[in-house]
């Protein structure tokens, strides 16, 4: 996957349970991102959290990105850029 460097990763307008799935399937690949859901966010806005520290290898960046397209794909989400 190909991602802009300094870009927030958006997965768009989803519901607390996609994200919460979502979330849930990196978690199980071992990647931790929580969602963020209202009233952090505006309602029906969930998102997911990344956090990243000057501790993370760039190719550690890279597969989390990559486990997230995958597993986007696998909750019907689309990810913005991502279409072919």
């Amino acid at each position: 996957a190909c991602y802009a460097k300094g870009q927030p990763v958006l997965v768009g307008t989803i519901s607390i349970e996609k994200s919460e799935y979502i979330s849930s399937l990196l978690r199980k690949q071992g990647v931790f991102v929580p969602p963020a859901v209202y009233p952090a966010v505006p309602k029906g806005k969930a998102r997911l959290r990344f956090c990243v520290t000057s501790e993370h290898r760039p190719e550690q960046i890279i597969e989390a990105l990559d486990k997230l397209a995958a597993c986007a794909q696998e909750a019907g989400v689309s990810l913005p850029g991502t279409e072919e």
